[in-house]
């Protein structure tokens, strides 16, 4: 039967949950610390950014994302402060536990939180891409692009060779509010990384 999620903000009490499925999920790169995860998940300002199994209450999925200032996206393992001068919605990290593969949760986790960076009024999202999730992020909107400074360029190296930059326009929310689905992504293509940013 499928597993109905609820997808809330990423609270204090989830870390231990969030640092479990980062340590089954990341292959590519060294684990970041629990002390720049909590860093960010407090730099995220409250963004819908975890799915957590109705049924049997497991944090099964977790996206790491923040508002920040283009192009000042924070290193990897960085303790950043929350931005409040923000126009770029910067996807850091997003991490399916192996049980939760398959079942669209990715695409639905990263359209919630697509909505409400529109919502607050950011401009863009961008993100580095790595283990091979480049096809996943095409299918939720984003383009490579190349960096445009010298140090976005040394970010992007911290992140292996296979890094790329990417980044997607967020279409100013109409009067009623409302925001499209978006393209529907293959999961497979996400969970084959199991990291995807």
């Amino acid at each position: 039967a499928p597993v109905h999620h609820h997808i809330t903000a990423m609270l204090a009490a989830h870390m231990d949950a969030v640092m479990a499925v980062q340590a089954v999920c990341y292959h590519a790169i060294v684990p970041e610390s629990r002390a720049a995860m909590e860093a960010k998940r407090v730099a995220g300002l409250g963004l819908p950014c975890v799915a957590v199994a109705a049924s049997s209450g497991e944090l099964d999925a977790y996206l790491i994302a923040m508002p920040i200032r283009w192009p000042q996206l924070p290193a990897l393992d960085s303790e950043p402060a929350p931005e409040r001068d923000a126009d770029t919605l910067y996807v850091h990290d997003m991490a399916l536990h192996p049980r939760a593969r398959g079942t669209g949760l990715a695409a639905r986790l990263m359209r919630g939180v697509l909505q409400a960076a529109q919502q607050q009024g950011l401009r863009q999202a961008a993100l580095i891409a790595i283990q091979g999730s480049q096809g996943f992020w095409q299918a939720q909107g984003f383009a490579p692009v190349r960096p445009d400074t010298g140090s976005l360029g040394d970010k992007l190296r911290s992140y292996g060779e296979d890094a790329l930059l990417m980044r997607c326009a967020l279409p100013a929310l109409t009067l009623a509010g409302a925001v499209g689905e978006g393209p529907q992504a293959p999961d497979s293509v996400a969970q084959s990384a199991g990291l995807l940013a």
